[in-house]
């Protein structure tokens, strides 16, 4: 089954016009409304012009921003004011490591989910798949996986305290596209950090969440990057070894008063902040499902996780701000999948895809 949106064009940069092209009339609707992150979007933009690392992601959002018919300005404005929810866990099983994400929006994710909300680009013969927003530039946020890689990101609550005096500002969207765009092979925890030594300071936080298979070995890992701050954490070795991330820094890197953990918005202003600590506990003990559900192995997994989001956990999961659920499962055997399954009340049965590759 699919219900994914094949980008027209030879290369990826004409299917980044192409796709900008099919979402122009929400693209043109945005309005730019908050000073401070104009002037950020002005920034970025002088910067990713002209600093070589930036070079085949401006030719992409150049060419996304033109199929919209939209000025390059309005477009990185969007990649700035952009702050999704989320909540993402990977499991090493028996076979193989799966990650689970819940995809959540404090704009209305049924309107942002509209239309081509799963794309297939090409890039040289290898296919690169994104979960997204109509109104953001794909590739840059949610979900994405290609043969032998799945990335999710989750949203940080960071505090914007100075960041309009920020001298070489950078967007944690930016860089996802980035690590997405890689070569499973390049996309090693310790070459992504590298990278953000060239890319300035993150005005704005992300964890990004990878699993990747390289040879015979299939590893996970998590970074989190704030201002000029990172921490890795990697996913152990034995089945059963998990990591998970909701919107705000673990709450016992907080009680280690970990650096990274400085740039977060104080708890009076997260609204609802001793919730986020409870989704850290349930995933905690939600892992182990998790696991027996994976071992199930390829569809019939795909199926029972989903059935644990939309069914028996509802009330954790599903919510006015939830937009879809996405599996995805990487194994030894070689065969790897993702599956999405829309918040629109609809019957597991009408899973949006579940794509091999």
């Amino acid at each position: 089954m699919s219900n994914i949106y094949r980008a027209k064009g030879e290369t990826l940069e004409e299917q980044y016009r192409d796709v900008g092209f099919v979402n122009k009339a929400i693209l043109q609707q945005t309005k730019l409304s908050n000073k401070t992150k104009i002037s950020i979007a002005k920034k970025v933009l002088s910067r990713v012009k002209s600093v070589p690392i930036f070079a085949k992601f401006y030719k992409c959002f150049g060419a996304w921003a033109s199929g919209a018919q939209i000025d390059e300005e309005r477009a990185m404005y969007l990649l700035v004011d952009n702050l999704e929810g989320c909540q993402t866990m990977m499991v090493r099983y028996n076979n193989g490591v799966g990650m689970i994400h819940t995809e959540e929006d404090f704009d209305d994710p049924f309107v942002r989910m509209a239309g081509a909300h799963t794309i297939e680009f090409c890039d040289n013969n290898r296919k690169l798949w994104t979960l997204c927003y109509n109104n953001l530039m794909p590739g840059c946020a949610l979900y994405g996986w290609q043969k032998d890689m799945l990335v999710a990101v989750d949203a940080l609550f960071l505090s914007e305290k100075g960041i309009g005096k920020i001298e070489r500002p950078m967007l944690v969207n930016i860089m996802g596209w980035m690590i997405w765009e890689m070569e499973a092979s390049q996309a090693e925890a310790d070459n992504v950090i590298g990278i953000t030594k060239f890319l300035g300071e993150f005005v704005d936080g992300y964890a990004f969440n990878i699993v990747r298979r390289v040879g015979e070995q299939i590893e996970g890992y998590k970074i989190c990057v704030a201002r000029k701050d990172w921490k890795i954490e990697r996913l152990g070795d034995y089945v059963g070894a998990k990591i998970y991330q909701v919107n705000t820094f673990d709450i016992e890197w907080e009680k280690a008063k970990e650096q990274i953990v400085q740039w977060q918005a104080p708890r009076k202003m997260i609204e609802d902040y001793d919730a986020f600590v409870q989704r850290q506990n349930f995933l905690n003990d939600f892992a182990p499902e998790i696991e027996s559900k994976l071992e199930l192995g390829s569809e019939i997994a795909h199926t029972a996780i989903q059935q644990l989001f939309f069914d028996k956990y509802r009330e954790q999961f599903v919510n006015e701000w939830m937009g879809a659920a996405v599996v995805g499962m990487i194994d030894q055997s070689g065969v790897a999948s993702v599956s999405t399954k829309l918040n629109d009340k609809q019957p597991i049965a009408q899973l949006e895809y579940i794509s091999y590759f």
